[in-house]
């Protein structure tokens, strides 16, 4: 398969994209940072053999998504697999008067916005081939009962669970999308106290990823079950 991440170049994106390249799939990874997606690539290739290749990519940034949509559809095979990764967590321990409207927008735009962009770009090729996997990376704060705190990351979080469950109903042949939500893990987002590592978490995804035809589609898929949303 060839797999497209997002926020590849470290935590469970980097991760991610460590097992699968090891399973020999080829993998486009992106990140923000130039220098650093590319490090990520190079390191990833020497280290397993296969085809990694690293672009730079801000998922907020509408034309630069649509750059990339128009490159991989020009390609005879296209995407295989979307993995939706990128992340922030803005309002970690913020209060909900404390969080202000550029930090709610911040967290639709890269969680929400991000992963619309690409999916809504990318699903109907997946269709048209009749295969295709999407994973959507969310957390449990986004379905977990109201409570204080983390309003940008739990509603954008929340969003992605309910644009998961919609878009899976537009799929056609062997196309798969669901949401994995790896709890608490240690990555720089989650702080050194988590007690699961990355490479616990990228084996979840990658196991989303990895779906046969008969496995689930529209579903919530915490530690590789799925779970009620």
């Amino acid at each position: 398969m060839r797999i497209l991440l997002t926020g590849a170049n470290r935590g469970i994106g980097l991760a991610t994209a460590r097992l699968l390249a090891g399973a020999g799939h080829e993998l486009l990874l992106t990140g923000r940072n130039a220098s650093d997606i590319a490090v990520a690539a190079q390191r990833l290739q020497t280290e397993t053999g296969a085809s990694v290749t690293g672009r730079a990519l801000d998922v907020t940034d509408a034309a630069a998504c649509q750059r990339l949509l128009d490159e991989t559809a020009a390609e005879p095979d296209g995407i295989d697999a979307l993995v939706n990764n990128a992340g922030v967590f803005d309002d970690l321990g913020a209060g909900f008067f404390d969080v202000d409207e550029a930090t709610i927008r911040r967290a639709f735009e890269v969680h929400f916005l991000g992963a619309w962009r690409l999916l809504h770009g990318l699903l109907p090729g997946m269709n048209e081939r009749g295969f295709g996997r999407v994973v959507n990376l969310t957390s449990g704060y986004g379905g977990a009962p109201p409570g204080p705190g983390m309003t940008a990351y739990r509603v954008a979080k929340s969003a992605v669970n309910t644009l998961t469950r919609i878009a899976a109903h537009e799929t056609r042949g062997n196309v798969k999308i669901n949401a994995v939500d790896p709890g608490w893990v240690a990555t720089d987002m989650g702080g050194a106290k988590a007690p699961r590592t990355p490479d616990d978490a990228a084996r979840d995804v990658a196991h989303a990823v990895l779906v046969p035809a008969d496995g689930p589609n529209g579903m919530l898929l915490r530690y590789q079950t799925p779970v009620d949303w």
